[in-house]
C-alpha cells in the first residue's frame, strides 16, 4: 500500500508504523485499504494513548521473568482510543534490565519474580521526568485494575494539555496522594474510576472504520470543498534514500510554481538555473523555468505599483508583456525595456484581439524562451477569462504564475469613495457582468438578494438593466452611480437613481463600473474620499 501511494513509511521506537505524504482525500482510501489488513488507527495526533512499548520479554529474552509482549498487547487493546488530558504512553520491560525503558512512561510496568512493579508519572519531552513506584509485586488483574483508576482519575481531575508528570507534581499531597486514591481507595470512588474504564472498553470503535461508515465525516477528506476531485499542487516531494520527503522552501523556489495540475510532482533532482540559461536555445529548454508566463492583475492599483510588480515577475528577466488595459493612461510606458509590450484588448479605438489570438501568442511567446506576463485590468479571474488562458497554456506544457489582483468591481467604487459594503448599509454585494442582458429569473433573484450590486461593462444594456430591476421590484429611488476611467484624472462619477440613471448617464461611455444600492449615498460622507491622484476627478450629479 505504501509503494501504491508512494509514501514515507518508517517503523517508530514505539512500535508503530509511520506512514507519510498521503494527502487528505487519499486518506479514506488509505485507511479501507489497512482496515480491511486488520489494521487500525494509532492515534497518532490524538490526546490520548500513543503506544505500549515493550520489551521480546520472557519469549525471547534469556533475561526476562514475564511475559512483556502478552502484558503490553492486554493494555494497548484496552485503553486504546481513551482520550485525555495529554498524551500519555506505556512501557512493559520483562526484567529490571528495562529494555523498553518502562520509566520513562507516563504508565509502566516492570516485571518482577513475584509479578509487576508499576510505576506512574514519567514522560520524556523538554521537561523528562522518571515515573514514581505507585506499587509493587502485582497479579495480572491487580495490575489492570490500578492503571484503570490511575489513568481515570488523571483524566478526571488534571487540566487541560497537562501530562501526568506534572499533574502529579500539583497534586496536593504529590504521589503520596495518589496511592492512597488508587491503592488504599481513600476517596471510596476506586469502583466507580473502574466502572468508567470498562466502559471506554465496552464502547470502543476504530476511527478510521467509524469514519468510513459515516458519509458526512468522509465529505472533510477533500482539499477544496469546492472541487473534491482536485488535489492540493501546493504540496511538493523531492526523493531522498529512495523515498519521498516534504520539499523546503528553497527547493520549491527552484523548482518553480506548478498550477492546475492532478497530481502532486515528485522532482528527480534540484536543478540550478542561471541568468544566462533563461535566453537559451528554444529546443533544449532550461530545466524548471521552460515556457513559463505570468498573470499578472492589478492594472488599476496605485500608478506604478503594477509595473513594480511586473518587473519582478518577468519583464527583469527578458520578458514579453501581452496587456489589457481598460482605459488609456500611459502606464504601459513606464514599462520600458528589456520588455516586449503588446496591446491585446480594450484600448479605446482598437479593435479587440480574439481570444484565440491572445492565448496562442501566449504560447509562442513562451515556447521562445521568453518570460510572458499577461497584465490585466482589475483581477485575471473576474470577468477576465484568465481560467481560459491559463488552462490553453498548461494544455501546452507551460507552467503558470497567477500574481492576483484588486477587481475594478471594488477599487473603482473605491476610487469613487464608495465602498461596495458598510455596516448597516449592506452586508454583501454582486457582480455583474453588463454584456448580455439578464433573463427575468435574474433579475428576480438579483433583486431580492438586496446589498450592493456592481456592474461591469454595463453602459451599452443599460436601459434593460435598469428596467428589469424595476420589473423585478427594485425601488426607482435606489441609488446609482457611474465611475468612469477610475483611477485616473479623467474618473468621472454619475449619482442618479435607478428610475432617472438612464437619462442622466446619456454622455457616459466605457470603461464604467456601475453601482446600484445605498452605499453610492456614502460617496464623500463619513470621510471616505477619492485618492489623492484623482482628486481632480469630476463628480456630476444629475
Amino acid at each position: 500500500m505504501a509503494q501504491d501511494f508512494g509514501l514515507y513509511t518508517k517503523i517508530t521506537g514505539g512500535q508503530r508504523i509511520d506512514l507519510f505524504g498521503a494527502r487528505l482525500e487519499q486518506l479514506p482510501e488509505i485507511w479501507k485499504i489497512l482496515v480491511d489488513a486488520g489494521m487500525e488507527s494509532g492515534q497518532a495526533y490524538g490526546k490520548s494513548l500513543r503506544t505500549v512499548k515493550s520489551c521480546v520479554g520472557s519469549s525471547w529474552c534469556r533475561y526476562g521473568v514475564q511475559d512483556s509482549v502478552a502484558m503490553a498487547i492486554k493494555l494497548e487493546l484496552r485503553y486504546r482510543g481513551l482520550r485525555s488530558p495529554h498524551k500519555f504512553k506505556l512501557g512493559v520491560s520483562g526484567c529490571a534490565r528495562e529494555c523498553a525503558e518502562a520509566r520513562g512512561k507516563d504508565v509502566g510496568v516492570i516485571a518482577t519474580a513475584d509479578g509487576w512493579n508499576v510505576y506512574v508519572g514519567g514522560n520524556g519531552g523538554a521537561t523528562p521526568a522518571h515515573a514514581q513506584l505507585l506499587a509493587k509485586d502485582l497479579d495480572d488483574e491487580t495490575l489492570i485494575s490500578y492503571i484503570d483508576r490511575y489513568l481515570m482519575y488523571y483524566i478526571r481531575t488534571a487540566e487541560r494539555l497537562q501530562r501526568t508528570a506534572r499533574w502529579q507534581e500539583e497534586l496536593d499531597g504529590g504521589l503520596a496522594h495518589v496511592v492512597d486514591v488508587v491503592v488504599n481507595d481513600s476517596l471510596g470512588i476506586a469502583a466507580d474510576l473502574e466502572a468508567a474504564m470498562n466502559t471506554h472498553v465496552g464502547n470502543y470503535e476504530d476511527e478510521w472504520a467509524a469514519t468510513l461508515a459515516d458519509p458526512e465525516r468522509l465529505r472533510r477528506f477533500r482539499s477544496f470543498v469546492n472541487a473534491p476531485e482536485v488535489a492540493d499542487d501546493s504540496i511538493m516531494f523531492v526523493p531522498e534514500r529512495g523515498q519521498i520527503r516534504p520539499a523546503t522552501a528553497s527547493e520549491k523556489a527552484e523548482a518553480g510554481p506548478v498550477r492546475f495540475s492532478s497530481h502532486i510532482p515528485v522532482r528527480s533532482s534540484i536543478a540550478s538555473t542561471t541568468k544566462g540559461e533563461l535566453h537559451g536555445n528554444p529546443d533544449k529548454p532550461p530545466p524548471h523555468w521552460t515556457y513559463r508566463t505570468h498573470h499578472v492583475g492589478g492594472w488599476r492599483a496605485r500608478p506604478g505599483r503594477s509595473v513594480d510588480t511586473t518587473r519582478r515577475q518577468g519583464f527583469g528577466r527578458g520578458g514579453c508583456g501581452l496587456l489589457r488595459p481598460v482605459g488609456s493612461h500611459g502606464r504601459s510606458r513606464r514599462l520600458g525595456s528589456p520588455g516586449h509590450l503588446r496591446g491585446c484588448g480594450q484600448n479605446p479605438g482598437h479593435h479587440k484581439v480574439p481570444q484565440e489570438e491572445i492565448t496562442s501568442r501566449m504560447i509562442d511567446g513562451a515556447r521562445s524562451g521568453l518570460h510572458v506576463v499577461r497584465l490585466k485590468g482589475g483581477d485575471p479571474f473576474v470577468f477576465g477569462r484568465g481560467g481560459e488562458e491559463i488552462a490553453g497554456a498548461v494544455a501546452a506544457g507551460i507552467a503558470v504564475t497567477v500574481v492576483p489582483g484588486i477587481s475594478s468591481s471594488i477599487a473603482v467604487p473605491g476610487a469613487a469613495g464608495i465602498p461596495v459594503t458598510h455596516r448597516n448599509v449592506s452586508h454583501l454585494f454582486t457582480v455583474v457582468s453588463g454584456h448580455a442582458p439578464l433573463t427575468t429569473s435574474e433579475f428576480t433573484h438579483l433583486a431580492g438578494l438586496g446589498g450592493t450590486i456592481v456592474v461591469l461593462m454595463g453602459i451599452g444594456t443599460l436601459p434593460s438593466l435598469m428596467a428589469g430591476l424595476r420589473g423585478a421590484g427594485l425601488a426607482s429611488v435606489t441609488p446609482v452611480a457611474i465611475v468612469e476611467n477610475g483611477f485616473s484624472h479623467s474618473q468621472r462619477t454619475t449619482v442618479a437613481t435607478l428610475g432617472t440613471i438612464v437619462h442622466a448617464s446619456s454622455a457616459c461611455r466605457n470603461p464604467a463600473v456601475i453601482v446600484i444600492g445605498d452605499v453610492v449615498n456614502l460617496a464623500g460622507e463619513h470621510g471616505l474620499t477619492v485618492p489623492n491622484f484623482v482628486a481632480d476627478a469630476y463628480l456630476q450629479t444629475a
